[in-house]
């Protein structure tokens, strides 16, 4: 019984110590502010949370920190063109790739829905710079090169104050390093190379770059690739040019030499009455009487129009060439069959091509041709000892003529026919330069027919006609004694 009594007393004991403990703890967090709030899970937009006091309400997730990406909805990222102008990239894109059934079908979409999208898209991709954009970049470069060198000379402007720097030069042997093992010195000794070039006096090299100079000038001008000393005689050695000069202009012809056949002209052009075949088939000497009289540049006269420079009368006076072939390429397009179903695009084209041959000869003859037969057919075997019309199906087609040259640069060209003997055709020309090559362009001034029992004169539009660009040929020069 006191075991039990005992016991009853433990838990009266304990049952009032946790109802104490109980009241404090409570009492105390209902003093205190709460520190933090509870967490709360994160739901998506649309799920209610579970609380019971927001029934009602959706629950709005908290705004994050850092923006979220959205989708691009441009038409480069989704794939899908729907300008001409994407459409035309997408066709570039897809050629790139080797695509090209596909690159077509979106070339074709693209021309249809705008035929001038390839203008665009060279507008946009290579654009024109302004008209003094480009001066003004030349001009940006140029300081930040200036700005940029170690030293404080004066820098060169132009390729002729390079190439005047090279004067106080000499020809100088090759040197490499030395593989010898020996300790003779801390930097090592080098090796040097004989030249023979070196070697020899100026006296007599002058003489061998005057000879190379006669013989072949473009070899001449390529010897200037050498070194500093070689280039600077090459430009600045006004003998040589002289000299060559005066040997190749003395080769031009300036009025007629010859008839339109080929025969030597012993008389003075204005009084020459040149017999044709037939009766009346003359061309009167007063036909060439109302033309003006050619007068015969002299070259000492001529060198002050050039800045008193052979050199640059050589590159810049009209001339022609005979070391090789003028060649036109002429091409048009000529309309297919035209169905009645059929799209514009899908019609057929002919592309046609043809061209033109002249080789002048030194003692004012010439050769013409008219052809569709491609240079590498021809050019080898365009001379007056042409072979036969069995092994050459367009020697039967080559016109003879004559021509002869003005100190402007105007070329006159007469030349007949043998399926034509009636007509007497007549070409003019004006001799142009490329890229400071003199005499390596011939552009059309006019073009006409004469008829000798008619005395008619037609012109040719020469619509499709373009300019000729003259070819050096091995086989001329071997002919003509150049090599």
């Amino acid at each position: 019984m006191a075991d039990e009594s005992e016991l009853s007393r433990f838990r009266q004991q304990w049952k009032e110590e946790v109802t104490a403990r109980t009241k404090a703890s409570s009492s105390s967090s209902s003093s205190r502010p709460p520190t933090h709030k509870p967490k709360v899970p994160h739901f998506s937009r649309g799920v209610r949370a579970p609380d019971d006091n927001s029934n009602n309400d959706e629950y709005e997730p908290p705004t994050p920190s850092s923006p979220q990406r959205r989708p691009s909805i441009s038409t480069a990222t989704s794939g899908i063109p729907r300008s001409a102008l994407e459409h035309y990239e997408k066709a570039v894109e897809k050629e790139s790739e080797g695509n090209l059934g596909e690159s077509l079908k979106l070339y074709r979409k693209a021309f249809r829905m705008d035929d001038g999208v390839d203008k665009s898209y060279k507008e946009k991709y290579f654009p024109r710079p302004a008209a003094g954009d480009k001066g003004k970049r030349v001009a940006d470069t140029s300081a930040a090169v200036v700005n940029n060198t170690a030293h404080h000379t004066a820098p060169i402007t132009g390729t002729s104050e390079l190439v005047a720097s090279f004067s106080g030069l000499a020809i100088e042997a090759i040197t490499k390093p030395s593989l010898s093992t020996s300790e003779e010195g801390e930097e090592g000794e080098r090796e040097k190379k004989f030249s023979l070039l070196a070697s020899v006096p100026s006296e007599l090299l002058l003489q061998i770059l005057r000879f190379l100079a006669l013989t072949d000038v473009a070899a001449f001008v390529r010897l200037s690739q050498v070194c500093k000393h070689l280039c600077y005689l090459v430009a600045s050695e006004e003998r040589i040019w002289a000299e060559l000069c005066r040997r190749t202009f003395a080769r031009q012809i300036w009025d007629w030499k010859v008839s339109v056949s080929g025969q030597e002209l012993f008389l003075d052009s204005s009084a020459i009455i040149e017999e044709e075949e037939g009766e009346g088939e003359t061309w009167e000497a007063g036909e060439e009487d109302e033309e003006e009289k050619r007068v015969v540049p002299v070259d000492d006269d001529e060198l002050a129009r050039y800045n008193g420079s052979w050199r640059e009368m050589f590159h810049l006076r009209p001339r022609l060439r005979y070391n090789g072939i003028y060649i036109s390429t002429c091409n048009y397009h000529r309309p297919g069959g035209h169905s009645g179903t059929s799209l514009s695009w899908g019609t057929p084209v002919h592309i046609v091509t043809y061209y033109r041959y002249l080789r002048f000869y030194p003692d004012g003859t010439l050769l013409s041709l008219l052809t569709t037969h491609g240079p590498s057919e021809v050019v080898y075997a365009f001379s007056k000892s042409l072979p036969s019309a069995t092994l050459s199906p367009w020697a039967q087609h080559v016109s003879r003529g004559r021509w002869r040259i003005d100190k402007d640069g105007r070329v006159d060209v007469e030349t007949e026919a043998s399926n034509l003997p009636r007509y007497l055709f007549r070409m003019q020309l004006r001799v142009r330069n490329v890229k400071g090559r003199g005499g390596v362009k011939l552009v059309w001034d006019g073009f006409w027919s004469w008829n000798k029992l008619t005395d008619d004169l037609a012109v040719f539009e020469g619509r499709n006609d373009k300019p000729f660009f003259f070819s050096r040929v091995s086989s001329v020069e071997r002919e003509e004694g150049f090599v």
